[in-house]
């Protein structure tokens, strides 16, 4: 008998995309928590998508999140950037694994700008 186990593989590589996977829907479900809950306390509606791609909106809507007075809000909030935060440095290993040791000072160079741009 051949178990599940036994029929995939458990690489590195697979392993850095399932966490991937798995925090990019935690972003997801963060956003859609903030789209909810502003809508129902504010009448405020917000796009999840964007929250999820341009940097700029999705600080806007932290802001937002964060000076409404909402306990919940500024929570959701500071949840949603550390989840940022954490994409990056993932992505970050992610692309060390790629491209070898070698590259450490561009990575470095790399994650100071990308959370330079996270918390401005």
């Amino acid at each position: 008998m051949v178990h599940y186990k036994q029929l995939t593989q458990h690489t590195p590589e697979a392993e850095a995309q399932g966490a991937c996977a798995a925090q990019a829907t935690s972003r997801v479900v963060l956003a859609t928590s903030i789209h909810d809950l502003l809508l129902c306390e504010m009448g405020q509606d917000v796009d999840v998508a964007l929250m999820l791609g341009p940097q700029e909106y999705a600080r806007a809507v932290l802001s937002l999140c964060r000076s409404c007075g909402s306990p919940a809000l500024a929570r959701l909030a500071r949840q949603f950037e550390q989840q940022s935060l954490l994409d990056a440095r993932s992505e970050i290993a992610a692309q060390q694994q790629r491209l070898g040791n070698g590259s450490l000072r561009a990575t470095f160079g790399l994650l100071a700008r990308r959370s330079a741009q996270l918390l401005a």
